[in-house]
This record gives structure tokens, sequence and C-alpha cells, in this order.
């Protein structure tokens, strides 16, 4: 039995609850972003897998009521509640400063509807190219989907910026992020040895390698030629991510080079690189569209990274949220 109520305050919104577990008081606040622990579906698990962390979605409080995510249709609000649903951190800038920036820097894609198609997808490929991995041929098979999908998505992005002139288009993998970082200044969140970004250089086991060191200053396929030649018909599905999340895992527990490298053809492997290589191409291209001045390990801050690494974000506690219905143009699927 619980008993729940919605206090409303132009900047705050307390939520009470007698549910076990869940904080009796907790005070959100515009611009408070919440960070979902990683459920036991097998692509939480393999984003959780990758960033070492117990997270693997962040949404930010957008009214008393509400939180701004982006999904695989696109950015919405979802009205929220308190009750036995997901866990999460919430995190708020130290100093704090005025949310307003925020919701309108939120404001400016939601006009929009923009749509970042599989962002799951975008944060996967990030991490197979700039992460350690133990290359075997399942996996680099895999690996190749996920890079000629993300590719496909991000040269129709470029598209769109070009001939109909959409200007507010995501370059980061992380909604959140990008909000803050379009407000400037004191608002911009600070990562510190993150998963990707400003992380210090670890020596891989024997065995492993990172795509992106590879794929630099080689010669592959003319662009018009690859691109032909990829597709964009790749299901996030939930086979496909258990599939990828046993090789990293089953990869990494036999990480010697023997084991590691065991069916894997040097011809693949060329293919992975060329991708790779296609990929970063098409990243730095959205850049220079969109007048974002980042480095390209910026565009994937992961969900981890704003809980344990960035530096002006400080943990509040955590509370259990439901998203309750649609409170504004979702297209959140």
């Amino acid at each position: 039995m619980k008993n729940k109520s919605f206090f409303q305050h132009p900047d705050l919104y307390v939520c009470q609850s007698t549910q076990i577990g869940v904080n009796m008081n907790y005070n959100f606040k515009k611009g408070d972003i919440v960070v979902f622990k990683a459920e036991d579906d097998p692509l939480s698990k393999a984003i959780a897998w990758f960033t070492k962390s117990d997270v693997s979605h962040a949404a930010m409080v957008y009214s008393e009521d509400s939180i701004v995510e982006m999904g695989a249709g696109g950015i919405g609000v979802h009205e929220i509640g308190i009750s036995e649903g997901d866990e999460v951190y919430v995190m708020r800038l130290s100093p704090e400063l005025d949310a307003a920036p925020l919701i309108r820097s939120a404001d400016v894609y939601l006009d929009a509807k923009v749509r970042y198609d599989f962002p799951a997808l975008f944060i996967l490929a990030g991490l197979l190219i700039f992460k350690k991995i133990y290359p075997s041929s399942p996996l680099i098979k895999i690996t190749d989907l996920i890079l000629s999908a993300a590719c496909c998505a991000l040269d129709k992005i470029i598209n769109s910026i070009i001939y109909q002139d959409d200007t507010s288009a995501m370059v980061c993998s992380q909604l959140v992020y990008q909000i803050y970082y379009d407000c400037g200044g004191d608002y911009r969140i600070r990562i510190e040895n993150g998963c990707v970004f400003n992380s210090q250089a670890v020596d891989g086991a024997p065995g492993s390698i990172r795509l992106i060191d590879l794929a630099r200053d080689k010669t592959f396929p003319q662009p018009d030629l690859l691109m032909s030649a990829l597709s964009s018909s790749i299901a996030i599905s939930d086979g496909l991510m258990q599939e990828l999340y046993e090789l990293l895992v089953s990869s990494e527990q036999g990480s010697d080079t023997s084991v590691a490298h065991v069916g894997l053809l040097p011809q693949e492997l060329n293919k992975t690189l060329a991708l790779t290589a296609k990929f970063i191409e098409l990243l730095e291209r959205l850049l220079e569209l969109t007048g974002y001045n980042m480095p390209l390990e910026a565009l994937f801050v992961t969900p981890g990274d704003l809980v344990y690494h960035a530096e002006n974000l400080k943990n509040t506690g955590t509370v259990n949220l439901t998203r309750l219905h649609i409170s504004r143009d979702l297209i959140f699927k």
C-alpha cells in the first residue's frame, strides 16, 4: 500500500511516497539529470559492460512532473510518478544555476522534433571504436552491422542539414550533455577521466585492439563505393544485443592473443577499419555543419560519465521513477 502526492512549485517538484526504498520526501528541480540504472535487458547490459558502470540511460527533469529524453523515435517528454519503477540517480549542477536556460535549450530540440535514430546505436558504435576490444570473427561481424547502420543514420542526418537547413540536429549521444553544452559557460558538464571523453590511456590485455588507432593512416575504398555497400536495415533487437553482450564477456574471459583472434580473417578486420574511418569522417562532417567546436570523443559522453566522472555534478540521491504518459511532442517508442 502506498500513498503518493505531488506538490507543485515553479522550480521545485516534491514527491512523497510511503513505498519502501523510495526517498520519503524527494525534491526534484528543473534541470536535474536522472540517470537510469541498467536493467536486465541485453542492450542495457552491453552498455553497462562497456562503461564499467551500473547505468545505461539519462534524461533531464523538464517540469514539475516530467522529464525530457531521447528515444529510438526522437525527442519527447514523459510525465513521471514515484513508484516501483526504474531506479535512477539524481544528479544536480554544482554550484546550482538558473534552470531557465536549460529548459530553453531543451525546447529548441522539442520544437524541432529532433530525431536521433537509434541513440543506442550511436553510443554502441562509439564504444566499439574508442574502447579496447578483443576481436573475434563473430564480434567483428556484429561490429560491422552496428557501424554500417550508424554510418547510414549519420549520412541521413547530414543530408537533412544540407538540404533542409535543419541546424538543430543532435550531435552528442547524450541529449542531456548537449542541452547543458548549448548553454555554455558554467553550465557545461566537465568530464574527467570519462569512459571515452578525457579518458586516461590504459594498456589493454594481450590481444586487445582499439579500432580508432588501427583505422588511422590507412587507405580504404572510395567513400561513395563504401556508402553504397552499407546497410541501414539493422534492428537493435534483444537477440542481437544478447549476442553482443555474450561475445564481449566471453572475449574478455579469454583475452589472450591465441583466443581473441580465433577465426578472424585479415579481410574481415580491413572492412571494419574502413567502416570505422567512414564513421569518423561523417562525425567530423556533422560537427563542421552544426558549428560545434568539440573533440570527437565528447560526442560519446556516457550515462556512467554523468554519475561518476562529472566534476561539476553532485549526486543528490536515488529514487524510483515511472513514466506515466505523453505530455508533449513525444515520438519516443
